[in-house]
């Protein structure tokens, strides 16, 4: 993890965002953070087909806009005094569709860290967003609406018998090795019990890593938002889950219970494709 984008396009998430690099960079040894900021070229909400893009409407527009982009270059500026050594930053602004700016700059990431997509979001941040799940080979963290004491310091991890998991276990790997301690959530329905990662818990505890195994029934819950819960409940200050391969996955994490979970939790949601 050498190499982490932080995708900055709303101003009320973009301190969060910033929080949560900063706090995984800490616990690396040495990292580059880019900011990108994708830039919209024209604005989301004219409609082509029913108006006319007047000059006064673009003026405020393009106004409005390079506004934006002045406040959070100063809001990165001011971020980045705060960084120890062996942290270096750059910024990047691109004009243009930022679902393809996103994706662009994230294939260069070994990790990005975007804002979680709010219901009353325009087309573009939710696009960008989805443009950072499934247009990267990098891990994802999904910052969570608040700032958190620590990131990185307590992972949980969302363990189930499959290659997803594995696999986003060690792309998460670096992380939790750096931790003080991991807890595993394993959920399951019914008397059934779920195997233990063995092979997991075997290589935290060569790290002397503190390691809890948490299980938990659900029934009938949303299963994101009961590991967020479960997660928090512990302690954990991020949460490791499993690959995602379909749109089902983006449906579930954009509406319903597990997106209100994200929008109200003190904890980032780290994921790979």
């Amino acid at each position: 993890m050498e190499r982490i984008l932080a995708v900055l396009n709303r101003t009320e998430t973009a301190p969060c965002i910033l929080h949560v690099a900063q706090g995984i960079a800490s616990r690396l040894v040495k990292v580059q953070i880019s900011a990108l900021h994708p830039r919209l070229s024209q604005d989301p909400s004219f409609m082509p087909s029913e108006e006319v893009m007047t000059e006064e409407r673009s003026r405020i527009f393009a106004h409005g806009s390079a506004e934006q982009a002045m406040h959070l270059r100063r809001l990165f500026g001011q971020w980045t005094a705060t960084l120890g050594e062996g942290c270096t930053t750059r910024w990047i602004e691109i004009i243009g569709d930022p679902a393809k700016s996103v994706g662009s700059e994230a294939t260069m990431a070994d990790l990005i860290v975007i804002g979680h997509a709010l219901p009353d979001d325009p087309d573009n941040v939710r696009l960008a967003f989805k443009a950072a799940l499934y247009d990267a080979s990098a891990c994802v963290v999904v910052a969570p609406g608040q700032m958190a004491a620590t990131i990185g310091a307590h992972p949980a991890v969302a363990w189930a018998p499959s290659q997803a998991v594995d696999k986003a276990i060690d792309a998460a790997m670096p992380l939790l090795l750096s931790a003080d301690r991991v807890t595993i959530l394993i959920a399951q329905e019914g008397r059934i019990d779920t195997e233990e990662p063995g092979p997991l818990l075997r290589t935290l505890e060569q790290a002397s890593i503190t390691t809890d195994v948490v299980r938990f029934n659900f029934h009938g819950e949303d299963i994101g938002a009961a590991l967020l819960s479960r997660a928090q409940s512990a302690g954990a200050d991020l949460l490791v889950m499993g690959a995602y391969t379909h749109n089902r996955f983006m449906e579930a994490l954009l509406g319903g219970a597990t997106r209100e979970a994200l929008a109200h939790a003190s904890i980032a949601l780290l994921m790979h494709h």
